[in-house]
């Protein structure tokens, strides 16, 4: 009969919170000074006036209507202007939240439940798992609070366990007992065939057809004594 032995406890992540709060970080740097830019800057423009052309230094409040139409602005044609460099800033910290979020929501699905049979869940990314013991090779420790459990085909990674240690000890005392008992093999216990063999010379023995010697001679034979 299968029995949940341990089931793993997934924590919120120490790395992911620091991942949001530099990304949203960046995102408000980068937003703060485009509005100092906004605010003070100015850009050169040339102007025609009557087919005559003048260099005019125009200041951006003028230059756009309102504050989000700079940005836009200077999203679509960056290049233009001479103030873009806290572009990068903004999208740096956009290229992390998005980071964040997928990482937070791949994590998330994390599972990981061990029974006397088999090690089941969702490894990270959500990759399915429905291991029997018998195929875990190790297990082992890892950075980010996580485990991993080395396969013939490879390692399955799960992170962020609040209970590590104690999920760790348990899978280790399982699959070791699970790894004892397949390599014990007990002595002097006949296979099927030889049983039935072994049965038919005790029928031979009985019928006084065969002698005791004879038939252990044939019994040490047949167990492989």
């Amino acid at each position: 009969m299968e029995e949940k032995i341990i089931e793993a406890q997934f924590t919120k992540n120490k790395l992911s919170r620091i991942l949001l709060a530099i990304s949203l970080g960046l995102i408000s740097l980068g937003v703060i000074i485009a509005w100092s830019i906004y605010s003070t800057g100015t850009e050169f423009r040339i102007l025609s006036f009557y087919g005559t052309y003048y260099s005019v230094e125009i200041p951006y409040k003028e230059s756009f209507n309102s504050y989000f139409d700079f940005l836009v602005g200077f999203m679509l044609t960056p290049f233009n202007y001479s103030d873009w460099w806290f572009l990068i800033i903004i999208d740096l910290g956009i290229v992390l939240l998005l980071a964040f979020v997928f990482f937070a929501w791949q994590m998330s699905k994390c599972a990981l439940t061990v029974t006397n049979r088999r090690v089941t869940g969702k490894a990270s990314f959500g990759k399915s798992v429905d291991l029997p013991l018998k195929q875990i090779s190790a297990v082992s420790l890892g950075g980010c609070k996580s485990i991993s459990v080395a396969t013939s085909s490879g390692k399955l990674h799960f992170w962020f366990i609040k209970n590590r240690e104690e999920v760790h000890t348990a899978l280790n005392d399982i699959i070791g007992k699970v790894q004892v008992e397949t390599a014990y093999t007990p002595y002097n216990t006949p296979s099927a065939g030889s049983a039935d063999e072994l049965k038919k010379y005790k029928d031979l023995l009985d019928a006084g057809v065969i002698s005791q010697e004879e038939f252990d001679a044939k019994k040490k034979q047949l167990l492989g004594l």
